[in-house]
């Protein structure tokens, strides 16, 4: 997806972040709820007490969301493919990637956080030890564009991928539980 359209249609939403902190935001609140509504998480990435008129946003940009939205649900919640971030093509600065990746991390921290994941001590081993991981990966800083640097990118692209996608499946569990302990509530 063009990552510059979905910016300007976020935006024109009442979107405070950027299309790949926004879509970090989704994946996280996906892990923490497994089940999140497009309304809910565009209300979200809007600012406190911010009333957003859509009626102003064109049907395209309305719809470019919104694929956004049921793509990584389908790849989350039906399994349908590897989770694909959104993140800047190849092509384009070794440190803009870079950048836009640490924002996506940071986005799925605060996903987490605001579906309901306080104590992240509550969480199975290897949930805390992938959370711990894009933690640390949200402070990356990749500059210099050689083949190691490409390298050490492409290697943490996959594994974000592949560790968020097996922290949602490892805290369907925990969701269940929460959901039988005490319907209607979040995961702490």
């Amino acid at each position: 997806m063009e990552i510059t359209l979905l910016e300007r249609a976020l935006q024109r939403m009442g979107g405070q972040e950027g299309a790949t902190e926004s879509h970090g935001i989704l994946c996280g609140l996906l892990c923490a709820r497994g089940e999140v509504s497009l309304p809910q998480w565009l209300a979200l990435l809007q600012a406190p007490g911010e009333d957003h008129d859509s009626d102003m946003t064109h049907a395209d940009e309305q719809e470019l969301v919104a694929g956004l939205y049921r793509k990584t649900v389908a790849c989350l919640c039906g399994k349908e493919a590897l989770l694909e971030l959104l993140l800047p093509e190849d092509d384009e600065a070794l440190g803009l990637r870079s950048e836009a990746m640490a924002q996506w991390c940071s986005g799925f921290l605060y996903g987490l956080a605001a579906g309901g994941i306080k104590d992240l001590t509550v969480l199975p081993d290897d949930v805390r030890e992938i959370v711990a991981d894009i933690a640390e990966i949200s402070h990356a800083d990749l500059e210099n564009s050689g083949e190691e640097e490409e390298n050490a990118y492409a290697e943490l692209v996959e594994y974000l991928r592949a560790g968020v996608t097996l922290a949602f499946e490892l805290l369907e569990s925990e969701r269940e539980s929460a959901r039988e302990a005490a319907p209607g509530q979040t995961l702490h």
